[in-house]
């Protein structure tokens, strides 16, 4: 969630707010906010973006993260392990040395130096780098497809191209900004993924990912918090919020997806869904494949990640099982309250959320 000016929220509130069919009545909202103001700050400074001004919600008190809260509890981890996360290709590496399922690169750029196959190929025109791309496609199995990632910082759906050798070929423009950006930074190539059946029902516009955040206490035992499953909308080929997408709480000890996706205030206007808008398919309820070999597949990277007690996992989902795709440092533990429509029922949560908070 986006730190955003008083400006900007009073014009949420004016905006979103009272145009929701779904909020409460004015009076009582007025009540509630005024009332948590008093009683209970962090609750009120909770009330608008977490959607606690709808009807039906009546477990205020159950929301405890706070962006302060949030910041306590990303100081677990230790910032000397952050690369291990943030280099995506070393996160790659780190995965297979632990036979940890990821889903690999084709190839990776260091500026205009390209590695694959045990080769070196430099770069050095637009025109050489299709060259390159078509070198790739011919390593393709199931896609025409390659995303091109930057290897560091490509959080939220930023820095990340996908093209095929065909489409640059055709739009030279775009073969000239791709190039531009890959030779600036370093970069990872992976094939277009194929998720699972059920994934692409859900929606088959890109790549649905888990987000799912583990705690690893000071006994050093790794269990799962929370998680979500973020949706892309629009048709886009990201399924970041940031992006305009949204995410749907996941029953953790059901394996099904919970009624409402919630998109954020400032990307996507707070606009809710019960139904993906292009693919009419309901939310509630909806099973995800694989669910047994997630949980798995999660606890496990958590038990050999040293020094990050809190991750955020982004997990796919293909016909032969879940692999990783990426992993962060800093998950958005607000976000995942909101999916989970409060923590202070959740164990594990709270094991976290006592040690920060000195109540340990």
């Amino acid at each position: 969630m986006s730190k955003r000016t008083l400006v900007s929220k009073m014009e949420d509130f004016f905006s979103i707010v009272l145009k929701d069919p779904d909020r409460k009545s004015m009076p009582l909202i007025i009540r509630e906010y005024t009332g948590f103001l008093v009683s209970k700050p962090s609750v009120a400074e909770q009330y608008f973006p977490k959607f606690l001004y709808r009807k039906g919600v009546d477990n205020c008190k159950d929301y405890l993260m706070t962006p302060a809260i949030q910041q306590k509890c990303w100081a677990l981890n230790d910032p000397n392990y952050y690369s291990l996360l943030d280099n995506k290709y070393l996160f790659e590496r780190f995965c297979n040395q632990h036979q940890i399922s990821i889903h690999p690169s084709i190839a990776q750029s260091y500026n205009s130096l390209v590695l694959f196959d045990n080769r070196v190929l430099q770069i050095n025109s637009p025109e050489e780098f299709l060259g390159v791309i078509e070198l790739l496609t011919a390593k393709l199995v199931a896609s025409e497809f390659i995303f091109i990632k930057k290897m560091h910082g490509s959080g939220g759906g930023s820095n990340i191209f996908k093209v095929s050798f065909s489409s640059l070929k055709r739009d030279k423009v775009e073969l000239e900004k791709v190039y531009n950006a890959v030779i600036r930074s370093d970069f990872i190539f992976q094939e277009q993924l194929q998720q699972h059946e059920a994934i692409n029902r859900l929606n088959p516009y890109c790549v649905n990912t888990l987000r799912i955040e583990t705690f690893t206490n000071r006994h050093k035992v790794s269990r799962i918090m929370s998680g979500n499953i973020r949706i892309g909308l629009n048709k886009a080929h990201v399924d970041n919020v940031s992006k305009g997408g949204a995410f749907v709480g996941v029953d953790m000890e059901k394996g099904v997806l919970r009624e409402e996706a919630f998109s954020d205030f400032t990307h996507g206007r707070g606009k809710t869904h019960r139904v993906h808008p292009e693919t009419g398919l309901l939310f509630r309820d909806y099973p995800l494949p694989y669910f047994k070999e997630i949980v798995s597949l999660v606890e496990s990277a958590a038990s050999i990640t040293p020094g990050l007690r809190i991750i955020g996992w982004d997990v796919a989902i293909t016909d032969k099982g879940p692999v990783l795709i990426e992993a962060n440092e800093q998950p958005s533990l607000m976000f995942a309250e909101i999916g989970q429509k409060g923590m202070i029922k959740n164990p594990v949560f709270m094991e976290m959320y006592n040690e920060v908070t000195g109540k340990y």
